[in-house]
């Protein structure tokens, strides 16, 4: 498929989940699994690190101050994430400790761009 055949946002995805496993290879997690799909869920990044499974949300956006990444990874977007890591934990029959992270990717220009880790973002109540 031509690339003219997505939409600005879809590129942005799709080059802020890039950005973001480039940053994981480059901080030494493995990763496992992209755009691993449960259903109508997806989870953007599965991978690991010191014997720990992580589950990534990746945002990307251009630089705007109005951007809130609370709104975008809300209680709601936390349990679609929750429910497809239980489902990969149980179909994969894994038994390790797992945490919830999500990377933000700022484009500030067209080459340049800042990434936001943040591990740990959320927990299984």
């Amino acid at each position: 498929m031509e690339e003219n055949h997505f939409t600005e946002s879809q590129l942005l995805g799709r080059d802020g989940e890039q950005i973001a496993a480039d940053y994981l290879v480059f901080a030494g997690y493995k990763i496992i699994e992209r755009n691993w799909v449960c259903g109508r869920y997806e989870i953007d990044i599965i991978c690991t690190k010191d014997d720990e499974l992580v589950f990534v949300e990746v945002k990307s956006h251009n630089k705007n101050p109005f951007f809130n990444l609370g709104n975008m990874v809300n209680t709601e977007k936390q349990r679609k994430i929750i429910y497809s890591a239980n489902k990969y934990i149980h179909l994969h029959r894994l038994d390790m400790n797992a945490r919830f992270d999500i990377i933000e990717v700022s484009f500030t220009s067209d080459d340049e761009f800042e990434v936001n880790h943040i591990t740990d973002a959320f927990y299984v109540s």
